[in-house]
């Protein structure tokens, strides 16, 4: 790494006239050893490898290549951390609100830090639930542990928690997306290693999570998160794709036990593709997003907000035991979960052409959000168990 994991030496430092060396409260402390660095992945997974910083300054010589995220929008399990003593995976996949663009799933850990054990976090479903972690699991050699909140679980390897923490406080930008709501948010953390030399912090959301790795440099690491050589002009998307980490990896080399298993559909793309969302994206839309940064870093926010836009196309429909999604502009209409009579399909067909039919004049406005709808179910005591709906104004419209 041309030293630069290593600092600089023949450092001199002053004692004279109350120097850095003993003016309190500071001290001079010289650090040996790897040093730590941390990797995120947040959103669609928009990664940012040890190298590259979330924030600060970057070399004036190229400032539009310093904080590049890498990005991964097709589904699979892929390397994220490859090295002779810890091997991390993520799974990356579709949800039900992000169609275009997959997202982080699950995180699952192994190797000789961890004494040959697995850790492994994914989300389940079958369908997003409230509070939004119950549709997650997490296992230690494929049983299920910290199925309780709060929670703990403890091995000479592994030292896990389940509770409410500040996602902030492991990473800037760990709210990123699904962190909305103030305050600390329930979260996993798992310190491995006997001298817990890695950390993966897990905040689950609705059907996607954000993941947070922290760890001490091994020699000859790779994968998603860089090589971690303190050089962040060799952790590029082609650098990644020549070494081959751009692909999944074989499904009998899964780190997922099958009682994590996605939802059915969570390697199926729905929606448009990434470049037909930013093509069909409005203007107002790129302008609102209030995005900033480095012009990879305005690359990224817009994405997300114009995936964001892109699902305002789309309603979900709750009627009768079914969930209905339909979306503009391409007509698919699809049933996402459940099963009703005949009567609550007919009912079901007859508000989504009420709704479809309502919105006539967003066909030409690309993707644009559509005003919330209600629906509101009622029994027709028919012998077939029929049912009646009627669309609802906006601020009468509860969660669907």
């Amino acid at each position: 790494g041309k030293g630069m994991c290593y600092g600089k030496r023949d450092v001199h430092t002053s004692g004279a006239e109350g120097g850095c060396q003993v003016q309190d409260p500071y001290i001079t402390e010289m650090l040996c050893g790897e040093p730590w660095g941390k990797c995120t992945l947040l959103g669609d997974p928009h990664i940012t490898p040890f190298d590259r910083k979330m924030l600060g300054s970057y070399p004036a010589s190229a400032p539009y290549e310093y904080m590049v995220p890498i990005n991964m929008y097709d589904h699979g399990e892929y390397q994220v951390v490859t090295s002779s003593q810890i091997t991390i995976h993520g799974r990356f996949g579709y949800t039900s609100v992000y169609t275009s663009a997959a997202s982080t799933l699950g995180v699952a850990a192994t190797g000789p830090l961890l004494h040959g054990h697995t850790i492994a976090v994914a989300y389940v479903g079958p369908r997003p639930q409230s509070p939004a972690y119950r549709g997650w699991k997490v296992t230690w050699d494929g049983t299920e542990i910290l199925a309780a909140f709060p929670s703990t679980f403890q091995r000479k390897d592994i030292n896990a928690t389940f509770a409410t923490m500040e996602p902030t406080n492991f990473a800037v930008r760990a709210r990123s997306t699904i962190g909305s709501e103030p305050g600390p948010l329930p979260s996993y953390v798992f310190n491995l290693g006997v001298m817990q030399e890695v950390q993966l912090y897990v905040l689950p959301g609705d059907e996607l999570c954000n993941v947070v790795v922290t760890m001490r440099r091994i020699p000859g690491q790779d994968g998603l998160c860089g090589n971690f050589n303190c050089d962040w002009n060799d952790d590029s998307q082609a650098s990644l794709k020549s070494k081959g980490l751009l692909y999944p990896i074989a499904t009998a080399q899964s780190l997922f036990p099958s009682i994590l298993d996605s939802p059915q559909g969570w390697d199926t793309a729905t929606g448009p593709s990434p470049d037909e969302i930013m093509d069909m994206c409005p203007q107002s839309v790129k302008q609102n997003a209030g995005c900033s940064g480095t012009p990879s870093e305005m690359e990224s926010c817009l994405f997300d907000a114009c995936s964001l836009a892109a699902d305002g196309m789309s309603k979900k429909f709750s009627l009768g035991g079914l969930l209905i999604q339909v979306t503009h502009p391409r007509g698919r209409a699809r049933v996402i979960h459940g099963f009703a009579s005949l009567g609550s399909v007919a009912g079901c067909l007859a508000v989504v052409y009420l709704w479809w039919s309502g919105r006539g004049a967003v066909f030409g406005a690309g993707y644009a959000p559509l005003p919330r709808v209600g629906v509101r179910q009622e029994t027709t005591g028919a012998s077939d168990g029929a049912l009646g709906y009627a669309l609802l104004p906006t601020e009468e419209a509860g969660p669907l």
